[in-house]
């Protein structure tokens, strides 16, 4: 889908979403029910259940959706089968997809200082910060936090199959990475006639971890870029719409990070703090003030041989 297409789709979706929106704002005032809080609940939960069926490509453990904790027996959602395997589940899958495919590191190129994807040969922008103000108006921010949150496990996925692939390719240079220890022994030395052995190690790469490698390290900074904007989009949401809400959680933010420094420099004295961290971590994602590229997505085990697999590489 091209830049412009997809802007008038979301034009269209925001319109129409609105238009829903000042129907429940219309009539709570007749029947005398809370009808924006019925649209937001309900909104937001519809949303949160397509992430949850949109993350079982990414789970061991399948999450049914008679078992998802926003079904309801009462006001029950609909689950529709994917139409084929490997397809997205919901718009929220296929706006992803979308963002990925005009992103394209072969046909755009991203300029930080303004924050926008560029074409290559048209130098016209493709996505940056009016395409997420764009799905800001349409999909309101439960649906940008539902986008982060499937982003975040999309990163988590690409970075375990990463691991995996180097841990292998390690597995397969084991021979040609101790010769090369062997011959940057010790550390306190220049080493002599190295030449060779850097040569050996990058013919025994295989082309085929190099490039998939390549093509995972640049999806994940794509997603990472995203999530930056979607962050940007929130903070401003909150800011303009619950301004008190956001600075009592940035302020209990800066707290608790003061408290951890303080646990990690003198932990005798300075107790590691409770259950508030996994408390609040959902509202700082909500109100966009936690930082994606300091996020931690995914644990293992230390892998030594993953400076010389980057020397091989570069």
């Amino acid at each position: 889908m091209e830049a412009g297409e997809f802007d008038r789709v979301l034009q269209g979706l925001a319109k129409q979403l609105r238009g829903i929106r000042q129907s429940f704002e219309y009539i709570q005032d007749y029947v005398n029910v809370h009808g924006l809080r019925i649209w937001i609940e309900e909104f937001s939960r519809i949303v949160n259940f397509n992430v949850e069926m949109e993350c079982n490509a990414f789970m061991q453990k399948k999450l049914y959706p008679w078992n998802s904790r926003f079904q309801s027996e009462a006001i029950p959602i609909p689950y529709f089968q994917p139409p084929s395997e490997g397809a997205t589940y919901s718009f929220l899958g296929k706006i992803i997809r979308n963002l990925l495919a005009m992103t394209d590191p072969r046909t755009t190129t991203y300029v930080p200082c303004i924050g926008s994807w560029f074409n290559s040969t048209t130098l016209s922008e493709v996505a940056g910060t009016r395409t997420f103000n764009s799905l800001s108006e349409a999909i309101g921010t439960p649906g940008l936090g539902a986008l982060d949150r499937l982003m975040c496990f999309i990163v988590a996925k690409d970075l375990q199959t990463l691991i995996s692939r180097i841990r292998h390719e390690g597995d397969n240079l084991s021979v040609p990475l101790a010769r090369l220890q062997q011959a940057l022994s010790p550390s306190s030395s220049v080493p002599n006639d190295t030449v060779p052995q850097y040569e050996r190690l990058t013919q025994g790469m295989s082309k085929d971890f190099m490039a998939s490698s390549c093509d995972i390290l640049v999806r994940i900074g794509r997603l990472q870029l995203m999530r930056e904007h979607i962050a940007n989009e929130l903070r401003s949401s909150s800011k303009l719409n619950s301004g008190p809400l956001y600075w009592a959680l940035q302020t209990a933010n800066h707290s608790l990070l003061t408290d951890l420094m303080r646990h990690y420099e003198k932990p005798d004295e300075h107790p590691m703090p409770g259950e508030i961290i996994s408390e609040l971590c959902p509202f700082l994602d909500a109100t966009g003030i936690s930082d994606a590229r300091s996020k931690v997505y995914v644990t293992a085990r230390p892998i030594p041989e993953l400076c010389f697999i980057q020397i091989g590489r570069a």
